[in-house]
């Protein structure tokens, strides 16, 4: 088994292999068990390989789960179990009903449409938007209101699955029936694990998460990540760390116009999802470029602080100028006076040129 192609960033996973990597049985698992891109089917082929093929090991309790296994190999026959159970419990409808989420430009679009069966749901969402940009599908199991009543929003979620346009499962979540020790498996073990994964990047590099909701496709400056830590600090991590501590932590240009301010990407990203951003940066995310040569020591502050404040002066002219019709007589004064600044500063930094006055 080819544990990389598990790694969801192309980038993180490449440097593994290349620098040949091992993980073990219990990081290996969790590898898998993160993959966006794999099926729950052929997650559970992995984990069977892993069982047959790797070393057993026990799995010690930590603070943020109260659950321990004397064999891993066991705890992963309980976990694939537990997810075959939730997914029968969702294909019965129960005198439910089942509604479907699509996700497409980067956000999950709610739909109210309702549905008897988990299938005729599915089928009527990839046939109805097959010529749309929709990469997943998310199929929800609502409870029916206690009046009798059916309006979308009025309805009770009880269990979600994530499908692709293969009709495939990629994840599962677990029915309101599901007993304590079930969730402790299922929701509690794998984001308990912690360990480090080698990377290829550096503070300062210019990223994005493509699997994030919050920020998808935004690229950020790469300030901090957990591997970066001094050995001693990582070694004491090892006894009561989790997936929490395996973020990312940047700087990024927030994209409202005529904010100039920037935000921290704080805990937004696990780094094991990052990628390297290569695309061109436009609009106000040219500042990142600056920041990124000020952080690796290329540039000093006062090139930044130029290079940052000329940049934004070009975004918000450029906004000014093509939002002049909406603006009412306040807006449209404020930025009269302030036009003659901006474009004298454009021409001076060499941004544009300067206007003819005839």
């Amino acid at each position: 088994m080819d544990i990389y192609t598990f790694i969801n960033s192309k980038a993180v996973a490449n440097h593994c292999r290349r620098i040949k990597h091992q993980f073990n049985t219990i990081e290996s698992a969790f590898l898998v068990q993160k993959s966006h891109r794999h099926t729950i089917s052929e997650k559970h082929i992995a984990f069977v390989q892993i069982t047959a093929t790797m070393p057993d090991m026990p799995f010690k309790q930590k603070h943020a789960c109260d659950i321990e296994f004397d064999s891993f190999h066991e705890f992963l026959r309980q976990y694939m179990a537990c997810e075959n159970k939730a997914l029968q419990s969702f294909k019965q409808a129960d005198d439910c009903l089942y509604t479907y989420d699509l996700f497409s430009d980067n956000k999950w679009l709610e739909w109210g449409d309702l549905f008897n069966d988990w299938e005729s749901c599915l089928d009527y969402a990839i046939n109805d938007y097959k010529e749309y940009d929709v990469k997943n599908f998310r199929i929800n199991k609502r409870k029916i209101n206690s009046d009798g009543s059916t309006e979308h929003y009025g309805n009770v979620t009880t269990q979600t699955v994530l499908f692709n346009k293969n009709k495939e499962p990629l994840s599962v979540d677990l029915p309101w029936s599901a007993t304590e020790q079930e969730k402790e498996i299922f929701n509690e073990v794998f984001d308990s694990i912690w360990f480090v994964i080698p990377t290829p990047f550096t503070k300062g590099d210019i990223v994005y998460d493509p699997y994030s909701d919050k920020h998808p496709n935004t690229p950020f400056v790469l300030t901090y990540m957990d591997p970066w830590d001094t050995p001693e600090k990582l070694e004491r991590k090892k006894t009561w760390a989790d997936i929490s501590e395996m973020t990312a932590t940047g700087i990024f240009q927030c994209n409202t116009p005529m904010d100039p301010l920037l935000d921290c990407w704080d805990n937004y990203s696990y780094y094991f999802d990052l990628e390297f951003y290569n695309k061109k940066l436009v609009g106000r995310h040219k500042a990142l470029e600056s920041i990124s040569l000020f952080i690796k020591g290329d540039i000093d502050l006062d090139i930044l602080l130029n290079a940052y404040m000329e940049i934004h002066k070009e975004e918000n002219w450029k906004y000014s100028k093509a939002n002049m019709d909406s603006f009412n007589t306040e807006d449209i004064e404020h930025y009269r006076q302030h036009w003659g600044y901006i474009e004298q500063s454009l021409v001076n930094a060499g941004v544009i040129e300067e206007q003819s006055k005839e």
